[in-house]
């Protein structure tokens, strides 16, 4: 039995189970993609990612099934040390259709360049290890990052 599959085969296998496509984010899905954000991190509630996504629209994805967003990866330059990095801002999937290995499928998309530099709560072990799983290395701890509740993040890098 074969295990091993290309990106191009699980997308594919994906796509035909879940009816699922990525593509890059444009203006029109910010909407419904401010929606999702501030469902998944309601602690930093913002009023669109028009912003955001104006930063690098070319590496921020959508992930859609029925024609609705139930994915995201919004990517750009964060500002770091006297220095631009390239810098995942959100990242996360629709609580209906998590632990289905669709965040998988959109960071597999989302990974295409390194170095590459996120942040996640210390506690989130599923997304710590979903990051690893895709060469992400802790580079440091970001103290009392997180407001409610008042935790420590995770500032990571991917590096290939």
């Amino acid at each position: 039995m074969r295990v091993a599959y290309t990106l191009i085969e699980a997308a594919q296998i994906y796509s035909k189970i879940y009816t699922m496509r990525i593509r890059n984010i444009e203006p029109a899905d910010y909407s419904a993609a401010t929606g999702l954000y501030n469902l998944l991190f309601p602690e930093f509630r913002i009023l669109t990612l028009t912003r955001l996504c104006d930063l690098d629209i070319s590496n921020s994805w959508v992930l859609i099934h029925d024609n609705r967003i139930i994915g995201i990866s919004i990517q750009g330059m964060r500002y770091f040390e006297d220095a631009y990095i390239p810098y995942i801002f959100a990242f996360g999937i629709h609580p209906e259709f998590q632990r289905r290995g669709l965040g998988n499928f959109l960071m597999s998309v989302a990974c295409r360049f390194s170095p590459l530099y996120l942040t996640t709560r210390i506690s989130n072990a599923a997304a710590i290890r979903l990051y690893q799983n895709h060469g992400f290395e802790v580079e440091s701890i970001e103290e009392k990052l997180y407001i409610s509740p008042r935790e420590d993040g995770l500032f990571m890098k991917l590096i290939r």
